[in-house]
């Protein structure tokens, strides 16, 4: 089977299966996520998303009778990664439409409605036909009709919506989300490969979203997961801060910044650095990460800085976010980590000394 889908099939093939995998394989590390909205939000994401492509890849591998099905489930649950995004949007931006139940119940129901039609495709045609060609590889072509654009146009309308709802987080977040912006903006960019595909054999006419969404997902869980959890606590007015002049002296602070760093007392005028030097080491440290002890136990906090305006004046503002659990954890893996790697040497060792003795 794999052999007559040729190498662009088998490209294709890999994928999407890659896609499914990373969008599963990255739930549990989403489940981690303090807010109970946003996880439930970011977990239903993944879910459908992953689900979409391994029907995707279920529909190059089946035998006929198949495929068709395949393709029809694969479409159900990839109209649910709308709404599952729209979700984690409102949640993760400090909104509440995910739990305004006339919101809730108009998306059932345009939920509903979509994919009753769907569903029943095999009946009215209405949605979509299909045909068997060998370009370029062998697999079911799908050809698009009336009602499959208006839904798509649709899902892309709700899809905007959540991003503006996340870019606004963004820009008055005060961090710097440029990293975070483009793995948004990536998210949506394979509504440009689903246009392509109708001006070109290059590609197939297939929907690409499961890929944006597993890019998405190793991004803000694995690379920028501080500072993706550090932008979503500022938002609810959690976050520490500390104001500096153009000269990098400290001009202003929160209360609550105190109880972090109380050696901020009396410290109006004095430079940054030299108040408080662990805030600048972390700024200037790779993962930007200051280790604080409190109560007795260690908390860590995200550092960054950001521009704003305090008066009349221009000021720059250091802002601390607590991510202590995050930090616990991938210590935690880092330390596992090395146990094992120090076992296995220490096992090599031996039994490379156990050979030299015999």
């Amino acid at each position: 089977m794999l052999h007559s889908l040729g190498i662009v099939g088998q490209l294709y093939l890999g994928v999407f299966a890659l896609s499914g995998i990373v969008c599963f394989a990255a739930i549990s590390r989403a489940r981690k996520f303090q807010d109970p909205d946003v996880r439930r939000g970011l977990v239903g994401l993944l879910a459908t998303a992953g689900g979409w492509a391994l029907l995707r890849v279920a529909g190059f591998l089946l035998p006929d009778p198949f495929r068709m099905p395949a393709y029809i489930i694969g479409l159900a649950i990839g109209f649910a990664t709308v709404w599952a995004w729209l979700y984690f949007c409102s949640a993760y931006s400090g909104r509440t439409y995910h739990r305004n139940t006339p919101l809730r119940r108009l998306g059932v129901f345009i939920f509903l409605i979509v994919v009753s039609i769907k569903v029943t495709n095999p009946i009215h045609g209405a949605y979509f036909t299909v045909r068997q060609t060998s370009t370029p590889f062998a697999h079911l072509a799908v050809e698009h009709n009336v009602l499959h654009w208006t839904a798509t146009g649709l899902s892309y309308v709700l899809s905007a919506v959540g991003l503006f709802m996340i870019f606004q987080l963004f820009f008055e977040s005060g961090y710097d989300t440029r990293p975070l912006s483009v793995l948004s903006v990536l998210i949506g960019l394979p509504v440009v490969l689903d246009i392509v595909a109708q001006f070109t054999p290059l590609l197939i006419n297939i929907i690409y979203a499961p890929i944006g969404v597993a890019v998405f997902a190793v991004g803000v869980l694995f690379v920028f997961e501080r500072r993706f959890i550090a932008v979503q606590r500022a938002s609810f007015g959690d976050d520490l801060s500390i104001y500096l002049d153009e000269r990098g002296r400290i001009r202003d602070y929160s209360a609550t910044v105190r109880d972090v760093l109380p050696e901020l007392d009396d410290s109006a005028g004095d430079r940054l650095s030299e108040a408080v030097p662990s805030v600048v080491e972390a700024l200037e440290s790779d993962d930007q990460i200051l280790e604080r002890e409190q109560s007795g136990e260690p908390r860590y906090y995200f550092v960054s800085t950001s521009t704003t305006m305090l008066g009349d004046a221009g000021a720059q503002v250091v802002l601390l976010s607590d991510v202590t659990q995050t930090e616990r954890q991938r210590r935690q893996l880092a330390e596992r980590e090395s146990e094992v790697n120090y076992s296995r040497c220490n096992s090599e060792e031996d039994s490379s000394n156990s050979r030299s003795s015999s």
